[in-house]
């Protein structure tokens, strides 16, 4: 079995759960703040680039 790969793929899965909780926070501060959703998902992506 190859632990390096499977060390790999659970460090991607834990990146990708916080980039998902990032642009859940961002959405709900500018959601708040009156920001558009639009707005705040474009945010959101330019974050995660």
């Amino acid at each position: 079995m190859n632990t390096d790969y499977i060390t790999r793929e659970a460090q991607f899965q834990d990146a990708l759960r916080i980039a998902m909780l990032k642009i859940q926070v961002w959405l709900d501060i500018y959601d708040t703040e009156g920001l558009s959703k639009e707005d705040a998902v474009y945010l959101a992506s330019e974050i995660t680039k």
